[in-house]
């Protein structure tokens, strides 16, 4: 006796451009899907069973029953399930059939996947995000009352961490793989930096892009990315784009980090940096940090930009972004007792894209603040706060 089984469902996998958000007030799903059934006998009444968990835990689950003779094809409709409008992540769905006699349901099972995400192009706000806010400049921001412009900061008169693959000054530990500077006295005398109601005149820089800002340096020396928030990074911490990047390949050129302050800003640029595994000499990346800074410092948190631009990145890495085949990576902020964070991008060990925050589609500035009455004059960024279908300016 031969038995083929066929499963289909709908799959809800989403990307950049395809979301489910949390204001709709709530998302039903019908799972349905057919068995096709070829067998040379009709057979009992047997379970058909739904499954559905949501990062790693299950919410929900179903069993009907059915009987197939030969040739039928038959839907099943489960009960419906309503997703609550914050229970954003991964979702994973599997139905399998209980067919009496058979203990491998493996060959009977079909799965899939699909996410509800906040929306990546702005929002925040929570006092699970600190109180800070984010937005970026693509046109998926512009329901919000305002949004960062994309300017890739002048680096003339910049100091050179490392050039052309090249540690410039000592390296305060680790090396040009796994390796951070710390920076003080840099600074205009009396500016600091402000970050979740701190002041800050220290910097950690690691060579993965990730900034420390006090002593704690936890996960510098690696370039393993992490949900946030985490104590497994520095605490606070901010991270442009954590991807295990690596200046000693001589695949690529240039491989450049440095950066530059003026009175108001600190500018960080990471400039043609290659992947640790880097397949040719095309795969690299290139983004600036810009931290501003104040010598009022106390008086408002600075704002946060990361710029990301695509025409300064290796066509090879480009091809990595537009296929979702980057490696593990993060972007985002955390506070100082790793509990709250922002996290605008994060794609895990087993290649779920968790967080979608755009990136490198076109030129792109993401800004992180808490308070627009610290915004300068000319706009680099803005927060807002969503309250169901309405957005206003904080």
């Amino acid at each position: 006796m031969t038995t083929v089984i066929v499963m289909k469902l709908f799959n809800f996998n989403s990307d950049e451009s395809t979301l489910i958000e949390r204001y709709q007030s709530a998302i039903h799903i019908l799972a349905i899907f057919c068995i096709l059934l070829f067998i040379a006998l009709a057979v009992s009444m047997f379970d058909v069973k739904i499954e559905i968990s949501l990062n790693g835990s299950i919410i929900y689950t179903d069993t009907k029953q059915t009987n197939l003779n030969i040739g039928q094809v038959r839907t099943i409709s489960f009960a419906s399930y309503n997703i609550p409008s914050l229970a954003t992540g991964l979702y994973k769905i599997k139905t399998w059939t209980a067919l009496p006699g058979d203990n491998n349901n493996t060959n009977d099972t079909a799965l899939s996947t699909f996410s509800v995400i906040d929306n990546p192009n702005f929002g925040g706000g929570l006092v699970s995000n600190m109180g800070y806010y984010f937005a970026n400049s693509t046109e998926g921001a512009n329901c919000a009352p305002d949004k960062p412009i994309f300017h890739w900061e002048d680096t003339t008169g910049s100091v050179n961490l490392i050039a052309n693959g090249v540690a410039k000054i000592p390296f305060s530990e680790g090396d040009l793989d796994n390796g951070y500077f710390v920076l003080t006295n840099i600074l205009p005398s009396g500016n600091k930096f402000q970050f979740d109601g701190i002041c800050y005149d220290t910097f950690a820089i690691s060579t993965n892009a990730i900034i420390s800002l006090n002593s704690n340096h936890t996960g510098l020396l690696s370039g393993d990315a992490y949900a946030l928030p985490t104590n497994s990074l520095p605490q606070p911490g901010i991270i442009p784009l954590c991807y295990d990047l690596d200046f000693s390949d001589p695949l690529v050129t240039g491989r450049n980090l440095k950066y530059k302050v003026t009175n108001e800003k600190l500018i960080i640029t990471f400039d043609r940096v290659p992947h640790a595994v880097a397949a040719d000499a095309n795969d690299y990346v290139s983004f600036q940090i810009i931290l501003e800074t104040s010598s009022f410092c106390g008086s408002g948190n600075g704002i946060i930009t990361f710029q990301y631009d695509n025409t300064k990145c290796g066509s090879t890495f480009m091809n990595r972004y537009y296929n979702n085949l980057m490696y593990v990576h993060l972007v985002g902020i955390q506070n100082r007792t790793g509990d709250k964070a922002i996290q605008y991008r994060f794609r895990n060990p087993d290649g779920d894209i968790i967080t979608p925050g755009p990136l490198f589609g076109s030129p792109l500035a993401v800004s992180f603040g808490s308070n627009n009455s610290l915004l300068p004059v000319e706009l680099i960024g803005f927060t807002s706060l969503i309250n169901e279908n309405n957005v206003t300016l904080s």
